[in-house]
């Protein structure tokens, strides 16, 4: 682990993402993913195994990580990585949530694969664990590139959409819950 967080990489390699891609490695990073394990709590006994989650996860976004054919292939496997975001499969540099993030980046194409309820999905866990992450997905579908695209208006009203409707009521200042002592 100390190695990998001394050693800086400037670019993603695109020669070792296509030899691995022909081998089949990022099938084998979702099988891993598709292990069963306990989702809602830690389990002492399960640390192992949420490490290798972990790594193949960390594995998955490197893959993925400006190479649109493997991000082409893991964008039909969108909603297993939504599965796992509320599994506490979080580190320092990787979570589920940002594995979907580099798989949509830059890739409009990826962008148009996640199924409106993901969208919904990811909506509520901003309102409700104020994560980033969950707010950077989002901007991440809407503006895969950091621009603007027609083809993607559709995930722009969506987005939208689902934060009005997760987002808790505004209280007005006359109200007396929005008064202090009131």
């Amino acid at each position: 682990a100390w190695l990998q967080a001394q050693v800086h990489v400037a670019a993603p390699n695109h020669d070792t993402q296509m030899l691995l891609s022909k081998l089949g490695a990022d099938q084998v990073a979702l099988k891993l993913l598709s292990l069963p394990f306990d989702a809602n709590k830690v389990v002492a006994s399960e640390r192992p195994l949420r490490a290798v989650l972990c790594a193949a996860s960390r594995f998955a976004k490197a893959m993925c990580n400006g190479f649109p054919l493997v991000q082409a292939e893991l964008a039909k496997h969108l909603r297993s990585f939504a599965r796992l975001t509320k599994s506490h499969l979080v580190e320092r540099d990787i979570s589920p949530t940002e594995c979907i993030i580099a798989i949509c980046d830059g890739n409009r194409e990826a962008c148009t694969k996640g199924p409106p309820e993901m969208v919904q999905y990811f909506a509520h866990l901003a309102g409700e664990t104020h994560q980033p992450r969950y707010m950077r997905f989002l901007s991440k579908i809407m503006f895969p590139s950091g621009e603007a695209c027609p083809l993607l208006k559709p995930n722009q009203r969506l987005v939208v959409s689902a934060l009005i409707d997760t987002s808790p009521a505004p209280v007005p200042p006359n109200h007396a819950a929005g008064r202090p002592g009131g």
